[in-house]
């Protein structure tokens, strides 16, 4: 039986069951402290942590390429390159052109991880839990669903906060919604409100060959950092 994050890791990460259906056997380990650079000791600890607790695999969040050695050297492997992109204040957003209002419920929660499933796939998606954790990894955050001609949610975004620094943390846009306009509405409603707040930096990331992704990104200012993130994955 699979043992929760709450017996496994320590101050440095934190490990859950994969934030994806059907996907519990396989392990997320998230490094809380972005700054820290794991040693082999640590990884082979958190290793020995999560086989103990019944996983079958281990897949990491999004880390740095230095924080990403030890783990290399433990035998994983990357799955997933992430291009990191930077958007420096002052920023211009694009004036308000489509309705979007606020995921309050569980219910809205629900219903943005459909968006996210249906937008990413059964392997990549959040699930209701995974958005939850996006809405709580900054002190302060906005989640917005963009609203289509009838009123109903056609693509969602969370937003962080962490003082001066700001976070587009997920953005998903149902498949047949998208081109229409809902990226450009979400992005554009997360920056007016990071702007409110006198935000001087704000960061996103999407996967190197999403390409509608990037441009969307680039289109409101954002410029590609020389930077990646990697995503690593390894059984267990």
């Amino acid at each position: 039986m699979v043992r929760t994050s709450d017996e496994i890791g320590d101050r440095v990460v934190r490990v859950r069951p994969w934030p994806r259906p059907g996907q519990d056997a396989t392990a997320q380990l998230v490094l809380v402290d972005h700054r820290h650079r794991p040693t082999a000791e640590e990884v082979e600890r958190w290793l020995s942590g999560m086989r103990a607790s019944g996983y079958a695999a281990v897949r990491t969040g999004a880390i740095e390429p230095q924080a990403a050695q030890a783990f290399l050297a433990a035998g994983f492997r990357v799955a997933q390159t992430l291009a990191l992109l930077q958007l420096d204040a002052p920023f211009e957003p694009p004036r308000p052109d489509g309705r979007v209002r606020a995921v309050r419920t569980p219910t809205d929660v629900e219903a943005a991880a459909r968006i996210d499933e249906a937008a990413f796939g059964p392997v990549w998606c959040f699930d209701a839990a995974a958005i939850t954790e996006a809405r709580h990894a900054t002190p302060a955050s906005r989640a917005r669903f963009s609203l289509d001609r009838e009123g109903r949610p056609a693509g969602y975004a969370v937003t962080g906060r962490a003082g001066r620094n700001g976070f587009l943390q997920r953005l998903a846009v149902g498949p047949d919604a998208q081109r229409s306009g809902h990226g450009a509405i979400l992005v554009g409603d997360a920056l007016r409100w990071l702007r409110r707040w006198r935000v001087q930096v704000v960061l996103v990331n999407t996967e190197v060959t999403n390409e509608p992704a990037l441009q969307l990104y680039q289109r409101n200012g954002f410029r590609l950092r020389r930077d990646q993130l990697l995503v690593l994955e390894r059984e267990l």
